[in-house]
């Protein structure tokens, strides 16, 4: 899976979504989403457990910084509030921090679930109300990024920023 942020798209967008298309990968389907050009945000989705549908933004080995949580959340609370809802299970859309189960274990990063059905094809499973989830992943993670670029509550958590990008 492709990290969160690209400047490649890896993929030709539709002329009626100019802002979002997709590609499929040996194991997942990549939904692409433009933010300005050159800058591309990944979403993933893949099957989880028991039929469920996972959408999911690849923050690789960044989450490694969490060494000693009860020391570093109060200072993620003050100055990263959307990530601290996300990394404290308090997110109103039930954003939540996830391994994907094919990954190694140091690789994490933003999901959503998403009812499923294990006997239709994956992409039979993109609708509009998917496509939402997706855009609101879109978003949490861009806000989550903007925050830790903008007020980071350690120093090196502004730096790992790069390490996003594929």
């Amino acid at each position: 899976m492709r990290k969160l942020l690209d400047t490649k798209a890896g993929a030709t967008f539709y002329e009626e979504m100019p802002n979002l298309t997709l590609s499929t990968r040996k194991d997942c389907i990549e939904f692409i989403f433009k933010l300005k050009p050159g800058i591309y945000v990944i979403i993933n989705m893949t099957r989880g457990t028991g039929g469920k549908i996972m959408l999911y933004a690849n923050w690789d080995k960044y989450f490694m910084r969490m060494q000693n949580p009860d020391a570093q959340l109060p200072r993620i609370q003050k100055n990263c509030p959307t990530l601290f809802a996300v990394l404290t299970g308090e997110d109103k859309d039930d954003v939540s921090l996830l391994s994907h189960r094919n990954a190694p274990a140091h690789e994490r990063g933003f999901g959503v679930f998403c009812d499923g059905d294990v006997d239709t094809p994956l992409i039979a499973h993109i609708d509009n109300n998917l496509l939402d989830k997706v855009a609101m992943l879109v978003n949490k993670n861009v806000d989550i990024y903007n925050e830790l670029n903008t007020t980071p509550p350690f120093p090196a958590w502004k730096d790992g920023l790069r390490d996003l990008w594929n």
